[in-house]
């Protein structure tokens, strides 16, 4: 009788055991919603991904973007903005020499649309994909065995973020088409962020490391890679559009 209790008593922690494993495990990589960030004067940018994205039957949410330019030298610090990521000359007490407003334009707008997301009731696993407004989908994007499809399946299920393409990226292959990105502070990689998947369940732990910018926002999220759970689609599966980040109104103002 002992025994029979005994074995009860085990095979009761084990199956408690496997339900707190499968009720922390995040559920597989998806794509439940898309975001495109863009500026209002880049409506030319705004029709080619909507076009794009109607052709495919997806439905995709535009998010405006912040212009740089737009924000006062004395609400910098107010973004959590630096004055060395700004100011040209340390002796310019108005902020009337700035650089790089291209780039705290593009980081407080990913910053904008995280937040945007984490005040949404969805569940933790829901994956949002964040788009630049520069890309070109490929023609299976979300397409029944297209190759998201396929490779999403080889996605570890501890995922935060996945990049469906990258610069220069630093890793190991944890699966076939799929890459586990590391920090490496001593070379310049895992550059871009004009694609990627963010669980609904991480943003919490994403934004605080985002608070104050130190760096280009890849630059930034590169620091905690191996603090996160971040792959990489390599090959990825998203391009960038060349015509169309000419004209950028963002880049556009990288050096004023």
């Amino acid at each position: 009788m002992h025994a029979y209790v005994g074995i009860f008593g085990f095979c009761l922690i084990v199956i408690a055991m496997l339900i707190y494993m499968n009720s922390n495990k995040s559920a597989t990589a998806n794509i439940s919603t898309i975001h495109v960030i863009n500026l209002e004067r880049d409506k030319e940018r705004w029709d080619s991904i909507h076009t794009q994205g109607s052709k495919l039957g997806l439905t995709i949410e535009r998010f405006p973007a912040l212009y740089g330019k737009d924000i006062l030298y004395k609400d910098m610090r107010k973004h959590g903005i630096g004055n060395a990521m700004v100011r040209v000359d340390r002796y310019d007490k108005k902020g009337e020499k700035l650089h790089n407003l291209g780039v705290v334009g593009c980081y407080l707008s990913h910053r904008a649309l995280l937040e945007n997301l984490s005040a949404k009731d969805v569940p933790e696993s829901h994956g949002h994909l964040v788009l630049e407004d520069d890309v070109k989908l490929p023609g299976d994007f979300l397409q029944p065995n297209g190759r998201w499809d396929r490779l999403a399946r080889n996605i570890p299920h501890d995922w935060d973020i996945v990049w469906l393409r990258m610069w220069h990226p630093h890793g190991q292959k944890v699966s076939e088409g799929i890459l586990k990105l590391k920090t490496n502070r001593t070379i310049r990689c895992n550059l871009g962020t004009f694609a990627y998947v963010v669980r609904h369940g991480a943003i919490p732990k994403i934004l605080p490391e985002l608070k104050y910018m130190v760096d280009a926002y890849d630059e930034q999220m590169n620091l905690f890679f191996s603090k996160w759970n971040c792959y990489l689609l390599d090959p990825g599966i998203i391009e960038m559009n060349s015509e169309l980040q000419l004209n950028s109104s963002i880049n556009a103002i990288n050096t004023t």
